[in-house]
């Protein structure tokens, strides 16, 4: 999330809803970010209060102004969710005003059980809520001793091995696991809007492409 994040910015492009279900895990374990919705090129700052409020930096609820460092306190948000369970801020409101106030407010706090004592303290320095002593660069984060073990070079040049290879189930076909582009071959009409109509070879092979390079 932050290499992709690191690329944004270099291109003045800043995300503003770095959220778990906005990154998408492939079939060989490394991720792209998805929806774009959200995003908008800047120079300097922007001020529209925009995003999912769990994953709002302060600054951006606040009005205030704010620039490409709220997409670095989104994914510390996403970290703290990975390693505890839960978000920090507002995690049991439902109302959009609570949670505003929860991440406003409330000090981060970590559940007992959450035992690395460098990992609270990338997180008190990710998501400090003054925005000026914040960590929020990649270079400032991944120097942190909680990655000192971590093979920045092996993700770019995608030679790690994740942790995590999904697979493709769909249980109407087969009875099990498929590829999903055997899955695709196999559907012989698609639904652009109402009604149906037979896929054009022109178009699978233009499918076919776009998934070789996805």
């Amino acid at each position: 999330m932050m290499l992709a994040v690191e690329y944004l910015h270099e291109r003045k492009f800043i995300f503003r809803d770095i959220k778990p279900e906005n990154i998408m895990v492939l079939d060989n374990g490394y991720i792209k970010v998805i929806d774009f919705g959200t995003a908008k090129k800047i120079e300097n700052r922007a001020a529209t209060i925009i995003g999912t409020p769990h994953y709002m930096a302060p600054e951006v609820i606040l009005g205030d102004g704010y620039s490409f460092q709220v997409d670095y306190w989104s994914i510390a948000i996403c970290m703290y969710e990975f390693m505890c369970g839960a978000v920090p801020f507002g995690e049991n409101a439902e109302e959009p005003m609570d949670v505003y106030l929860a991440v406003i407010n409330d000090p981060l706090v970590f559940p007992p059980f959450v035992k690395d004592k460098d990992f609270k303290n990338l997180m008190q320095l990710m998501l400090n809520k003054n925005h000026l002593s914040r960590y929020s660069k990649i270079g400032q984060i991944s120097s942190h001793v909680w990655f000192q073990t971590f093979n920045w070079d092996d993700l770019i040049s995608m030679n790690m091995q994740p942790a995590f290879i999904p697979t493709v189930e769909n249980k109407n076909v087969n009875g099990g696991k498929m590829e999903y582009l055997q899955f695709v071959e196999k559907c012989k009409e698609w639904v652009p809007g109402e009604g149906s109509e037979p896929v054009k070879k022109e178009q699978e092979v233009e499918f076919k492409k776009w998934l070789e390079h996805f």
